[in-house]
């Protein structure tokens, strides 16, 4: 696999001296009108949104998900955990959670598109079950 940090900063994927490191977020890749899009990361190619599934833990927990995975970034990834943990242990609503969510700041914008069959980086309000 090719690594595009170091091959965007001109250095070899066995000599890249962890160039990566320098975009902890991930580089952003951006479309030809300048809107981010993408967020490359070493060897992997990921969205610039985040997505966050707060209001759609429960529609996801009745399909039968019983795991989720929170990707790190650059915030309090601590009062990330403790949000979601607090949300699937039923002691705090969505609501609660994204008020909580946001106060963080968190460095991309939110994104829940691709869950709702819409573009991945469009944020649909309410959830699968409301619909």
């Amino acid at each position: 696999a090719r690594c595009y940090h170091a091959r965007a900063y001109d250095r070899t994927k066995d000599n890249c001296l962890f160039v990566c490191e320098q975009d902890p977020d991930g580089m952003n890749l951006s479309t030809r009108s300048g809107t981010p899009f993408l967020a490359i990361n070493g060897i992997q190619t990921l969205s610039h949104a985040c997505l966050k599934l707060s209001r759609e833990i429960s529609a996801l927990q009745q399909m039968g998900v019983g795991a989720f995975r929170l990707s790190p970034h650059s915030t309090d990834m601590v009062a990330v955990a403790d949000c979601y943990r607090r949300l699937l242990d039923g002691e705090i609503s969505a609501d609660e959670a994204d008020t909580m969510l946001e106060k963080l700041n968190l460095p991309q914008p939110m994104a829940n598109g691709f869950f709702h069959r819409q573009p991945g980086y469009k944020r649909v309000a309410g959830s699968l079950l409301e619909a």
